[in-house]
């Protein structure tokens, strides 16, 4: 028996109705739960392997159309098509990119008058430290 590799991907939690309806109406043995492991937090992701002699169209009417509609169902048969089906752009706009080193800009004057303000009054430190220069640079991204 030959395995084809079957990868669903939708919005909401459609694992359980999936895996019910597939189990009823496809012939018993034809059909083998998989696991995705930890993927980004973007929808819910589920995988199957199917008897190679069933076809994708079957599969899709065991599930049937109001499933399909109602969770936004996606179906990839190879790997290379659910993971380009599922990527994150990584690229930041210029937008984004201006305000991202605007706020580190602001961060970076915010700590070191803060720090410059605690080593000079004292605040926050023992009287054993009190006046003491830290050993650090202080400069703190902010991150989003």
């Amino acid at each position: 028996m030959n395995w084809n590799t079957i990868y669903i991907s939708g919005e909401g939690d459609f694992k359980e109705e999936v895996r019910r309806k597939l189990e009823y109406y496809l012939p018993e043995g034809t059909i083998m739960p998989g696991f995705l492991g930890a993927l980004p937090a973007e929808g819910t992701h589920d995988l199957y392997w199917i008897d190679a002699v069933i076809p994708i169209r079957q599969i899709k009417e065991a599930i049937g159309a109001r499933l399909i509609w109602k969770h936004r169902l996606r179906f990839c048969t190879t790997q290379e098509e659910f993971q380009s089906a599922h990527k994150i752009t990584e690229e930041l706009s210029s937008q984004e990119r201006q305000l991202l080193e605007e706020m580190q800009r602001r961060g970076a004057a915010y700590g070191d008058l803060l720090v410059s303000h605690f080593i000079n009054t004292g605040e926050g430190f023992s009287s054993a430290t009190k006046g003491m220069m830290l050993p650090f640079k202080h400069s703190y991204p902010i991150t989003l």
